[in-house]
């Protein structure tokens, strides 16, 4: 994949097979903390929040992964603890629908330690 600019380039520029996915996260983190900002971040797409890190993800071959959202030694909710790979990866097969409702809940915990409302 060439180096992209933007969260949308790097989108644009994954296999098709993956875009509706990345789309999905985008516009689910964006959502649930409007005050998030986006850039590329060694080579993915990354949300910052306060000057912070807040999560990032990434299309792979066969699963998209979000990193930094939650940890393994947090508290993980039950709905995402299926997902959970290494220490604070999350792995979303393509032929699965993402299970955006956990997913929402948990950018929202993770901004209110933030101090965000959301």
């Amino acid at each position: 994949m060439a180096r992209p600019a933007s969260v949308e380039a790097y989108i644009e520029l994954s296999p098709l097979a993956v875009q509706p996915m990345l789309r999905d996260l985008r516009r689910l983190i964006r959502e649930s903390v409007p005050s998030v900002t986006e850039r590329i971040r060694y080579g993915m797409p990354a949300y910052d929040l306060r000057g912070q890190r807040f999560v990032h993800f990434a299309a792979a071959k066969s699963h998209v992964g979000v990193y930094g959202l939650i940890h393994e030694d947090s508290d993980v909710p039950p709905d995402l603890e299926p997902y959970l790979r290494e220490r604070s990866t999350l792995r979303f097969r393509l032929d699965q629908p993402l299970p955006t409702a956990a997913l929402a809940a948990a950018i929202h915990r993770k901004a209110a330690r933030f101090g965000e409302s959301g």
